[in-house]
């Protein structure tokens, strides 16, 4: 007989179940929602380049105190802009953008056979019948989570496309896609999750 773990037990991770007998697929819940994934991606990055993080304020909540408020249940780093970055911009982004379709494609094509073979965290099915969806209706139609995640995994990708290090075009490309994710993700989606984020 197995014993039942305690939820204290610091385990933090995904779990699968099949939701009808006899069903040939599980469900998954848990770390693998769109939102927790661009939450470990925004956290990473933030980790990475140094920035001097800050933390999202809970949704709903727009005080000032809560955006320097580092409590130890926040989910989220979020990094500062300092006026170097907004001034080195000489256009805005636009959220909806997109490479054109050959070059998202190969990098579709190679992020789902290297980085997400490692870490699996999209459903290629699923991903691609959104994809197909985008595709016939415009990026307009989609969920603007589901663009941020889009818009990330090209900014990895973009990081990935040869074993060296990424030339200044390649990170600076890697960047743009970044900030659409965060343009198209608002921060106080990043906050706590809810089963409608991940929906």
């Amino acid at each position: 007989m197995s014993r039942v773990s305690d939820q204290s037990d610091g385990v933090d991770g995904m779990g699968s179940v099949a939701l009808r007998d006899g069903a040939e697929e599980d469900e998954y819940f848990g770390n693998s929602s769109n939102v927790a994934f661009l939450r470990s991606i925004v956290q990473a990055t933030v980790q990475s380049a140094g920035h001097g993080p800050r933390t999202l304020p809970e949704p709903g909540n727009t005080s000032s105190e809560s955006v320097g408020n580092n409590d130890s249940n926040s989910f989220l780093m979020w990094p500062f802009r300092t006026d170097q970055s907004d001034n080195s911009r000489s256009t805005t982004i636009d959220p909806f953008a997109l490479p054109p379709r050959d070059a998202a494609e190969e990098m579709l094509h190679l992020y789902f056979n290297t980085v997400n073979l490692m870490i699996p965290c999209v459903h290629e099915d699923s991903f691609r019948q959104t994809l197909s969806r985008m595709k016939t209706e415009g990026p307009q139609e989609i969920r603007r989570s589901w663009l941020g995640v889009l818009n990330m995994i090209f900014a990895i990708t973009t990081n990935v496309m040869t074993p060296t290090s990424p030339t200044q075009d390649r990170a600076q490309q890697s960047n743009t896609f970044y900030e659409r994710a965060m343009e198209l993700v608002s921060p106080g989606i990043l906050g706590r999750p809810s089963v409608e984020m991940g929906m």
